[in-house]
């Protein structure tokens, strides 16, 4: 709950996650805003739209990116996925 209305005064609770994240990567000759609200959800600013990915771990350990709440990797979804993997790894 982002806040309680006690005896007429508003208390707000915030709070800030380790996760949420804003970085840029290189992605199609363009530099990208990516930001990271948990360690497998990110939204990506592309020039187009902004995109939801979120990272997958199948059964056999492989990673895989998804748009946010599909099941199908695509060309695009892989490439700024690997982007991001390699930002991470750089950190």
């Amino acid at each position: 709950m982002p806040f309680r209305l006690i005896a007429g005064t508003m208390i707000v609770y915030t709070y800030k996650t380790n996760y949420m994240n804003t970085f840029k990567i290189d992605y199609n000759n363009d530099t990208v805003l990516v930001e990271q609200q948990d360690p497998t959800h990110f939204t990506v600013h592309l020039v187009g739209g902004d995109i939801q990915l979120e990272l997958k771990e199948d059964n056999e350990g492989a990673n895989h990116w998804f748009k946010a709440g599909t099941d199908n990797a695509t060309e695009e979804t892989s490439a700024i996925g690997v982007a991001i993997d390699t930002y991470l790894l750089k950190k």
